[in-house]
Parts: C-alpha cells; structure tokens; sequence
C-alpha cells in the first residue's frame, strides 16, 4: 500500500473572542463552519484529522481529533500538534474558519512541495500559516521556537526551506481568493452569508 504523501490537519482551537462563541460551530447557511471545510477537503481523498482540546463535539464527524500537545501556545501549538499526530510526510493545516477553501488551490500546493520544507501561499504580502504545508521536518524546528516562547508563525518560515507562493500565482486558480476569508467576527459572518448565496447562485 502505498503511503499518503499528505494530511489534511483542522485546526479548531482559538479564542473566538471577537466571535463571542467557539467558531467551528457558528453556522453559514444552516450548517457549522467546520463541516464546511470537511465536506470540500474530504473529496480529496486524503488522511483528515481535527486539533481540538475539547474532542468530543468533534467527534461527530468521524475523524481523530487530538488536543494540544503544548497547550497555550497560539497557532503554532496547533501546528505542532498536527505535525505531531501526523503519519505522513506532509501536513496541510488549515483554519476551521475558512469556509471556501478550494480544492484545485490545496493540489496546486501539493504539487509544489518537491523538496521544500513549507509550501506558503502570501496574501498582501503576508504568509498564510493556517494555509500551508508543513514537511514532518518542521517538526523540531517548531518545537524548538515553542520552548523559546517564539509563538509568531510567520517567524518560523525564515528557518525553513520554504516556497513561498505569490499572490498573482494564487490569483490564477481563485481570482478572489475566497480560499483565504476567515470569519472572526459577526459582521464577517454576515458578509460570508451574502458570498454564500452568491456563490451557490452562480453554480
């Protein structure tokens, strides 16, 4: 049986502060973002496996769900631990506030991976962490910057072998980058809703 060279890593923790209530179960259009995200990332056929430190309302959908390893520790915890319950050589981790992911972007990034470290997609400049690819060999390195108490993600990629993705690259397969909206607030959910009904109307 041949290896799967990726695993597709949720990350569900977070505050949700602005959000006022935890955000993988905020509804758009009738169903919790996070089942969004699973119902467009499961077509690709690859291992799924959910960060959470509260599992059991995840279970609900079928897949492992593993708390933090270091707790505390931001973003970069969670990617930690999806890189540590990963069993392949690459990790895709992705936002549970994304609904819109797209899948033609995720294998444009798996087939850039060669032998990269990190394969970055960069929105305005700025390198989307909870969009990336992770090799098991930024395992250590991410561990290292966690018991140095550098929690900044971005930071990270400068000691990696990384392959940052430019936005006019991105632009080319999702000309609005709609992959890359994350719902933090309210109004944001609002306006994910009116995108959502405009999406589905041009289907």
């Amino acid at each position: 049986m041949i290896e799967p060279l990726i695993t597709i890593s949720i990350l569900a923790g977070g505050q949700s502060r602005r959000m006022g209530r935890p955000k993988s179960f905020v509804n758009l259009a009738g169903k919790p973002l996070i089942q969004h995200l699973i119902e467009l990332v499961k077509t690709l056929k690859y291992p799924i496996h959910v960060i959470a430190n509260d599992p059991e309302p995840f279970k609900q959908f079928g897949y492992p769900v593993f708390p933090d390893v270091l707790t505390g520790k931001g973003a970069l915890g969670g990617i930690h631990t999806s890189l540590s319950h990963s069993e392949t050589p690459y990790t895709l981790c992705l936002a549970c506030d994304m609904p819109f992911i797209n899948t033609d972007l995720i294998i444009y990034l798996i087939n850039s991976t060669s032998h990269y470290d990190a394969v970055v997609p960069m929105v305005n400049n700025y390198p989307q962490g909870l969009h990336t690819i992770y090799h098991r060999r930024c395992h250590t390195v991410i561990e290292n910057q966690i018991v140095q108490d550098e929690l900044q993600v971005s930071q990270v990629f400068t000691l990696l072998h990384t392959n940052f993705i430019p936005e006019t690259t991105l632009r080319h397969i999702d000309p609005a980058l709609h992959a890359f909206i994350n719902l933090n607030t309210p109004e944001e959910l609002q306006a994910a809703e009116a995108l959502y009904r405009e999406l589905q109307g041009n289907t």
